[in-house]
């Protein structure tokens, strides 16, 4: 016996298959970041220019005073 065959679209959150279509609820999030190929560090890297300011904006001159 053959296996069926499965469609799943996430823009139109249906699966069709076996001449059916049968729709599903996915975070609207989750959904985004499937579609883009991101992970979590992918993301992060969304961010990335504002992670930079703020790595610029709180460095600051003089000894470090959190070394023990």
């Amino acid at each position: 016996m053959r296996a069926g065959r499965a469609r799943i679209d996430l823009e139109e959150q249906k699966v069709s298959f076996a001449g059916r279509q049968v729709p599903f609820d996915i975070a609207p999030e989750t959904a985004r970041r499937l579609l883009e190929g991101l992970d979590d560090i992918g993301v992060t890297f969304q961010a990335e220019h504002a992670i930079d300011a703020y790595e610029r904006d709180r460095e600051r001159s003089g000894p470090v005073t959190t070394a023990l």
